[in-house]
């Protein structure tokens, strides 16, 4: 081997190197900006289930907001599960299943394939 293979070689490896560095950070990025817009639709919809009125709209208004939290890349399934119960909790009088038959009922919906819910009153 000379010397000419010799840095012809490092130069390669040094690209190699360079391109690896570049795929890495930008997925770093990508998964920084994924739980960024997570957080963000975290505190939308604590707000959400703060603001919104004990009737079907505010019901449903949440049950859209949920349906897109199943879409995101990335999810911290312990947020997630305490936004659910902060909704259960609101909701537990309009749904409660204690008396003879509730204000509403969900039922699975399957015309589109994901997550769709019809509410009867």
């Amino acid at each position: 081997m000379n010397i000419i293979t010799v840095l012809l070689c490092l130069i390669g490896m040094a690209i190699i190197t360079l391109i690896a560095g570049a795929i890495i950070v930008r997925r770093e990025s990508r998964k920084k900006s994924s739980r960024k817009v997570f957080s963000d639709s975290v505190i939308f919809m604590r707000a959400m289930i703060e603001k919104s009125e004990l009737n079907e709209q505010g019901y449903k208004d949440c049950l859209v907001v949920f349906r897109e939290f199943k879409l995101m890349p990335y999810c911290n399934k312990k947020v997630y599960k305490s936004l659910v119960s902060d909704f259960l909790f609101k909701y537990r009088d309009f749904l409660s299943c204690d008396k003879e038959e509730p204000k509403i009922k969900i039922i699975p919906d399957n015309t589109e394939g994901y997550y769709n819910y019809k509410i009867q009153v």
